[in-house]
């Protein structure tokens, strides 16, 4: 089972290992949401680390896990926007570095460690590609989607948190972090990446496929018909092995080029 990254990790430019907080935003997607804890459980980082969850779902909630570092937080009334549910769980977050940890994404066991490692700025990393996850599928593709990153509490709060917008918010911060000077997107190999972004195929629903500042009432509708209302306790776990599933990738990938250079 492919865990880790074959190799140790270089945290010299740090005094000390930054505290790191995972903020995960959930509207009624339990089983995702599992999926999405187990990605966490499975990070190599050395230091400390959190995830906080924040459901708005007055109908759909979740018990306490019973994990020492996540924390599971509901709310019985429905955030305004969703730039404002991010906010609040940022709130909610202790670290000096804040990771997004989408519900229906999947973050391989380095994302954090890697992410720490490469941030020498001490403000902002994000990998210029991705794993792109299709019915099963995966491939590399290169895009800068806002979930892959990580920035540092300090150059949040410069910029006023996230604006109170619908889908959209994340590209919005990102435009406020592109103009502090901080935000650094960088090349990786393909066997540092870390990120699976999941579209469709999933068996939820998917806010980027309603445009721009939209999505909000659709979510709604989606859930309230598919989705039991209930308590439901997590039980954190991966549908497939994600990890081996992009090593298997990486060397249909390598094979492929030697074929080519035949």
């Amino acid at each position: 089972m492919g865990t880790a990254l074959q190799r140790d990790y270089d945290f010299s430019h740090w005094d000390d290992l930054p505290a790191v907080s995972c903020q995960c935003i959930t509207y009624g997607r339990p089983a995702l949401l599992n999926e999405a804890v187990e990605s966490f459980i499975r990070q190599d980082y050395p230091g400390t680390k959190e995830l906080v969850v924040l459901n708005d779902h007055h109908d759909i909630v979740f018990d306490d896990p019973g994990i020492s570092n996540v924390l599971v937080v509901n709310v019985g009334r429905r955030f305004r926007t969703i730039g404002e549910k991010r906010n609040a769980c940022c709130g909610l977050c202790s670290g000096d570095l804040i990771f997004p940890w989408d519900d229906d994404d999947i973050s391989l066991p380095w994302r954090l460690s890697l992410s720490v490692e490469r941030m020498v700025n001490h403000h902002y990393f994000k990998p210029d590609r991705l794993w792109y996850w299709a019915q099963g599928s995966v491939s590399v593709k290169k895009t800068v989607g806002h979930a892959m990153g990580a920035w540092s509490r300090e150059m949040f709060n410069d910029v006023g948190g996230y604006p109170h917008i619908q889908s959209g918010q994340d590209q919005a911060i990102e435009d406020l972090f592109r103009k502090t000077g901080n935000r650094a997107v960088e090349e990786v190999v393909d066997e540092e990446l870390f990120y699976l972004y999941r579209f469709p195929g999933t068996g939820s629903y998917h806010l980027s496929a309603h445009g721009y500042g939209m999505g909000y009432e659709a979510a709604e509708n989606y859930v309230n018909k598919r989705v039991k209302a209930g308590a439901y306790t997590l039980a954190p776990s991966w549908a497939v092995d994600y990890a081996e599933l992009v090593a298997t990738a990486l060397g249909n990938n390598a094979r492929s080029s030697e074929d080519a250079s035949i």
